[in-house]
This record gives C-alpha cells, sequence and structure tokens, in this order.
C-alpha cells in the first residue's frame, strides 16, 4: 500500500494485489482518495487510464522477475 498525503485532511491511497495464478499473474490496482473532498480532489487530479496502466504494467515486470 502507498499513501500520498494531499493535504492536512486527504491522501491518496495505492493498493497493489499481486496473485500467482497457474497461467499467469492477476494484478488488482486499486486508487482511492480519503478526505472531506474526495470526490472535487479526483476531478482535480484528473486521473486517467493511461497512467494507471502504466503502473500496471511495471507491477506485471514485477510479477515476472519474481
Amino acid at each position: 500500500m502507498d499513501r500520498t498525503p494531499v493535504g492536512p485532511e486527504a491522501a491518496i491511497i495505492g493498493r497493489h494485489e499481486l496473485v500467482a495464478l497457474a497461467t499467469g499473474t492477476r494484478i488488482t490496482h486499486t486508487v482511492e482518495i480519503n478526505g472531506p473532498d474526495a470526490d472535487g480532489l479526483a476531478q482535480a487530479f484528473g486521473f486517467k487510464r493511461e497512467e494507471l496502466q502504466e503502473t500496471v504494467d511495471a507491477l506485471a515486470q514485477y510479477a515476472e522477475r519474481s
């Protein structure tokens, strides 16, 4: 889990789960924003699918090396 504070009362939390399967690895990447204005922060940060894909690709490379 990664936790990045984005103010006194808010944080971005990233959870990464890699599960070995008979046919490869299942990767689950979850991003959560906690705080009083979580919806506003999500819009302000404008998470893009391609940026999240880069993270999942890096996790896949890690799984292949392990």
